[in-house]
């Protein structure tokens, strides 16, 4: 639950303050939380991965800021979209690993699963922000370079195939990039998505469990059926 919060406050950072400096800063460290919580539900055996992990995205997050800070507005996009897409990644790896661990499809893996569709997109609009830095025209639509909230729209419009028309892509990488966003997007959603949802709702329902009655009889517990009787 923390996770979804996390990635929706990120999103709400993309859009309100994705421009100025503290915005990037903001959304570097709460990349840096969220790996944190990815790597939460790892078995003991693992614990060194998590801590090599948080050891990288640490150093990932202060070579970032230190980055954004000291460079101007277009390094600075190229800093952050470039950190901001390793530190997705490794976000991504850490859920997929705590969710392959559980071996169970409940709410909780269900969740987390979604979580993963949200972090694809995150991951795609910190690419387009990564390439439209070091492309000019990258998009077509907007101004050049484009905003951090048009380059997170586009990835969503893009990912869930609603494609508006308004933002377009611009050149042929930008194109190739889409491609494969769409690509991913869609198989992800009737592969992984819809194979955990229905998993989920469709578990059977445990045997009925009879209880002790008096006089030698049993009683089925409420909400069970009762079995067939010779």
């Amino acid at each position: 639950m923390w996770l979804l919060v996390g990635i929706l406050v990120q999103y709400a950072i993309i859009m309100a303050a994705g421009e100025s400096l503290a915005g990037g800063v903001a959304r570097l460290l709460l990349l840096g939380v969220l790996v944190v919580l990815a790597a939460a539900g790892w078995p003991r055996s693992r614990r060194w991965i998590r801590r090599s992990l948080i050891v990288v995205g640490a150093t990932v997050i202060a070579a970032g800021i230190g980055a954004a800070v000291l460079s101007s507005a277009p390094v600075r996009h190229v800093v952050i979209g470039s950190a901001s897409a390793l530190l997705t990644l490794a976000v991504l790896a850490s859920l997929g690993w705590s969710l392959y661990d559980r071996r169970v499809i409940d709410r909780t893996t269900v969740a987390g699963v979604l979580c993963g569709y949200l972090l694809a997109a995150l991951l795609f609009a910190s690419l387009h922000e990564l390439f439209g830095a070091l492309t000019p025209n990258y998009l077509a639509g907007t101004s050049d370079p484009a905003p951090t909230a048009v380059l997170l729209y586009f990835s969503l419009i893009t990912i869930t195939t609603v494609g508006y028309g308004d933002v377009s892509p611009g050149v042929d990488l930008c194109r190739a990039v889409a491609a494969m966003e769409a690509l991913i997007g869609q198989l992800y959603l009737v592969s992984v998505v819809a194979a955990a949802i229905s998993r989920s709702w469709g578990r059977p329902d445990p045997q009925p469990r009879q209880v002790p009655g008096g006089r030698g009889h049993t009683v089925t517990e409420p909400g069970e059926s009762r079995p067939p009787t010779a």
